[in-house]
């Protein structure tokens, strides 16, 4: 497996843990960008209010994308510490001192 399969699957994996699978559950995927670069996907949800994506471009840049917001992230665990304070415990103080690209 690659380094970013790896991520897709571990990001997978915690937003299940989560709680945001809901509807359709927790989606990977494989995307090709116009310019033909391949990027790793994970779409996941909330019922009603939240729809978002994770994009693995590599391992030092995640962007995550919702409805609401869109925000870049040098690791993994930084867009984790984000997506959980932010859409799970609703702490929005929290998720702002995650540090961004």
């Amino acid at each position: 497996m690659s380094k970013r399969e790896d991520i897709q699957n571990d990001m997978a994996q915690f937003l299940e843990e989560v709680g945001l699978d809901e509807v359709y559950g927790v989606l990977t995927g494989l995307d090709t960008l116009d310019n033909g670069r391949k990027v790793r996907t994970v779409t996941f949800c909330r019922a009603r209010s939240l729809d978002g994506q994770v994009i693995i471009y590599s391992d030092s840049f995640v962007q995550v994308v919702t409805n609401r917001e869109r925000e870049v992230f040098t690791s993994p665990e930084d867009a984790k510490a984000w997506i959980k304070a932010k859409y799970v415990d609703f702490d929005a103080a929290a998720a702002d001192e995650v540090p961004r690209k």
